[in-house]
């Protein structure tokens, strides 16, 4: 009597990484006589080769067991072979990278957020037990020039029972984009009927101890006010203008409080006229004179709310000689221009 010989049957080794469907496994057999192989002894059907390991099993090993019930040869009794196959599941690559960010030139860099990419089974970083921090830097220091700036990754340290961690090729960037300064112009002031004073720009907002120079800009504002030489007493808006401006490190606004222009009254000295009589008579009339006019004006042209008071300490009595006629002020108004009595007095001779 020949009795059928045993042939043994297991799965071969196999590989993945975690949170991949499992791979078809193969079938592999020993016990073959004869120099058969196993297309020549008649085997009815593949043996069912299964794992207990799925999905979202951890990384590790796994064993592969071959159910060869139903299995039927020639002359061959199929067994399943005691030492098992061996799935080994690897663990899965998350890349890291750090978030892109972005910041005014002056300003610390903010603080770096890693960005990690290849999750497996719809996890996140909460789910994966990660043990480590990653650590991202950039060469960016508060003064460094408008620009990008790679932020580097180190995961050195990194792990994680189901992942191994490695760099993003692509490193994040930082963008270091310019500080604004605002542009206004410096107060200024005049007298009625003169020529503007040269305007000075006032810059706001520079960073790392800069200036003007330090900043290196193309050009200075454009600095201008409505007011005339023949503008009237009050105040006037000094426009700044920031069209063309432009530096490395800053952009430029106009700032929303304009600079102010004052025009202040001008100052319009009075005096009597000398004037003349003999002894013994009424002083005359005495008639004002004025200096100090702007803009070819007269003295219609000021609007003046009245005359001014002349007098003299001279009487109808006063011996020959010559007496000063002073002029008061006092109480003279006009649009553009401040009354004044002038020092050298007029003189009424007797």
């Amino acid at each position: 009597t020949i009795g059928k010989a045993p042939l043994y049957v297991y799965a071969k080794d196999a590989s993945r990484e975690y949170g991949v469907e499992n791979p078809v496994f193969e079938a592999d057999y020993s016990g073959f006589r004869n120099s058969e192989k196993l297309e020549d002894i008649g085997l009815n059907q593949a043996p069912d080769l299964s794992t207990d390991a799925t999905i979202s099993s951890d990384a590790g090993d796994y064993a592969i067991t071959a159910n060869v019930t139903g299995l039927l040869a020639r002359n061959y009794a199929l067994l399943s072979r005691v030492q098992k196959g061996k799935l080994t599941i690897g663990k899965a690559a998350l890349t890291v990278a750090a978030q892109d960010e972005s910041r005014e030139y002056g300003e610390d860099n903010p603080a770096f957020s890693p960005v990690f990419t290849g999750f497996r089974n719809g996890q996140k970083l909460s789910d994966i037990g990660l043990v480590g921090t990653p650590q991202m830097s950039t060469t960016a220091r508060k003064d460094s020039d408008v620009g990008e700036y790679d932020i580097v990754t180190v995961v050195d340290g990194l792990s994680s029972k189901n992942y191994s961690f490695s760099v993003r090729a692509l490193s994040g960037k930082l963008t270091v984009g310019k500080a604004t300064l605002t542009v206004s112009a410096q107060d200024a002031s005049r007298e009625y009927g003169l020529a503007n004073p040269d305007f000075v720009a006032v810059y706001e907002g520079f960073k790392n101890s800069d200036d003007i120079a330090k900043a290196n800009v193309n050009k200075a504002p454009g600095l201008s006010t409505s007011a005339t030489a023949a503008s009237e007493v009050g105040n006037y808006d000094i426009s700044a203008d920031v069209s063309g401006m432009s530096s490395n490190n800053y952009s430029f606004v106009s700032k929303a409080v304009k600079g102010k222009l004052t025009i202040g009254k001008a100052p319009l000295y009075v005096y009597a006229k000398d004037a003349s009589r003999e002894y013994g008579v009424e002083n005359p009339v005495f008639e004002a004179d004025y200096s100090g006019f702007r803009n070819s004006e007269k003295l219609e042209d000021i609007g003046l709310n009245q005359a001014p008071d002349l007098s003299t300490d001279a009487t109808i009595s006063s011996d020959a000689g010559d007496y000063a006629i002073t002029a008061n002020v006092t109480g003279l108004l006009a649009r553009n221009y401040a009354l004044l009595s002038r020092v050298q007095k007029g003189k009424l001779t007797v």
